[in-house]
C-alpha cells in the first residue's frame, strides 16, 4: 500500500496538495495537463523530492525522510535511462548487484523477469539493438528486479509509436496483475488513463479534481473539468435543459443548481445521440431537430457538428450523413448527466 497524508509541496507560486491511498494490487493513474503535479507526486513517493509537510507511507512503513534507495520502490522513467554499455540481462540485474545478491540467485531472478516481460532470449543483446517497446520492457524488468513494495511509472509509453502502445498497455496490465503490486502510473493520454486504471485521479493546478473508477468518471463526472478532460462533452445550462425532454436527464435538477442560470450544470457525451430520419414518425418522448454543419471522418464513426435550437451539438454516429442534411437527434432516457 502507498499512502500520502496531508502532503504539501511549494514551488514559488505553485502549491501541490495531496491525500491519496493506493491499495495493494491497485493500479492508480494520475491524469492531468502538463504542470498539474502528476510527476511531482511520483517524485515525492520515490524520494527524489521531499514534501514541505505531510507523511508518505509505503508498505505500512513511513518513508517521508528516507532516501530513494531505502524506499523499496521500482521506478520506470519516461526516457527509460537504460545503461547503454550493459546488455539486457546486465541492465535487469543492476539493482540485484547493488543488493549484493549471490550470482546464482541473481541470474535466476533475471530469467524470471525475462520470461515475465516476454524478453526470453534477449539476455545478451545490446540495448541499442532493441526497439522502443523492447527497451520499455527492459526498464520495467529492471525496476521490478529487486522485488519492490511499489511500482511507479512516469509516462513510459510517450516515446512509443502509437500503433505499438496497445500491446504495451496490455502487457503492463498482465505484469501488474501477475505481481499484484501497488502501482502509480502517470499519463496525459486519455486512452491510457481510461484503459489501464483501477482508479483514475484527475489533477489540475496541483490539486486532485476528481477520483474514482474510470467508467464512473467518464459517465457520471462530478465536475465540468473532469467531464471535458476525459472526453468530448456537450454541456447544458438549466435554461437549455428546460427545452429538452425531461426523461433525457438522469435526475431532477436541484433547486440550487436551477438558480445558477449561466453555468453548465449537465453534460451529454456525443455517442449517446442517435440519428433518426426526418421522414420517420417521431419516437415517444420527443427528439431535437438540427442541420449538420460539419462532418469529421474517423473510420468506424464520424463526429458531426449539428446546429440546433440549443446551439451546436457534437454527435458521434456511423458514417453516412453529409453537411447540410437535416436530422433528428434522440437519446436514451437518462443520457444527460447532472454534474455534482
Amino acid at each position: 500500500m502507498i499512502e500520502l497524508r496531508g502532503i504539501r509541496r511549494d514551488y514559488g507560486n505553485f502549491s501541490l496538495t495531496a491525500d491519496l491511498q493506493i491499495d495493494e494490487r491497485e493500479l492508480l493513474t494520475l491524469f492531468g495537463e502538463s504542470g498539474s503535479g502528476k510527476t511531482t507526486i511520483l517524485r515525492l513517493i520515490a524520494g527524489f523530492e521531499r514534501p514541505d509537510s505531510g507523511q508518505i507511507f509505503v508498505g505500512g512503513r513511513e518513508v517521508t525522510r528516507l532516501p530513494p534507495e531505502r524506499r523499496q520502490i521500482g521506478y520506470v522513467f519516461q526516457d527509460y535511462t537504460l545503461f547503454p554499455h550493459l546488455s539486457v540481462g546486465q541492465n535487469i540485474a543492476y539493482g540485484l548487484r547493488v543488493q549484493k545478491l549471490p550470482s546464482e540467485a541473481r541470474m535466476r531472478r533475471v530469467r524470471e523477469l525475462l520470461d515475465l516481460t516476454e524478453l526470453a532470449g534477449f539476455e545478451d543483446r545490446a540495448v541499442a539493438m532493441l526497439s522502443g517497446g523492447e527497451q520499455q520492457r527492459v526498464a520495467l524488468a529492471r525496476a521490478l528486479a529487486p522485488s519492490p513494495k511499489a511500482l511507479l511509472l512516469d509516462e513510459p509509453f510517450s516515446a512509443i509509436d502509437t500503433e505499438r502502445r496497445g500491446s504495451l498497455r496490455r502487457h503492463l496490465l498482465n505484469v501488474q496483475r501477475t505481481l499484484q503490486i501497488p502501482t502509480v502510473f502517470v499519463t496525459h493520454s486519455r486512452t491510457e488513463a481510461l484503459y489501464l486504471s483501477d482508479r483514475l485521479v484527475i489533477m489540475r493546478d496541483g490539486a486532485i479534481v476528481e477520483s474514482g473508477v474510470p467508467r464512473d468518471i467518464y459517465e457520471r463526472p462530478t465536475t465540468l473539468y473532469a467531464a471535458r478532460f476525459t472526453g468530448s462533452a456537450n454541456t447544458f445550462t438549466h435554461e437549455k435543459l428546460k427545452r429538452l425532454p425531461a426523461h433525457w436527464l438522469d435526475g431532477p435538477v436541484p433547486a440550487e443548481r436551477a438558480a445558477d442560470q449561466g453555468a453548465p450544470i449537465a453534460v451529454l457525451r456525443p455517442e449517446k445521440f442517435e440519428f433518426t430520419n426526418t421522414g420517420q414518425s417521431e419516437p415517444e418522448g420527443g427528439c431535437l431537430e438540427g442541420q449538420i454543419r460539419h462532418v469529421g471522418y474517423f473510420g468506424s464513426y464520424c463526429l458531426y457538428i449539428v446546429e440546433t435550437e440549443l446551439g451546436e451539438l457534437e454527435v458521434q454516429e456511423e458514417p453516412g450523413c453529409s453537411v447540410g442534411q437535416t436530422v433528428r437527434l434522440c437519446c436514451p432516457a437518462g443520457s444527460i448527466h447532472l454534474l455534482g
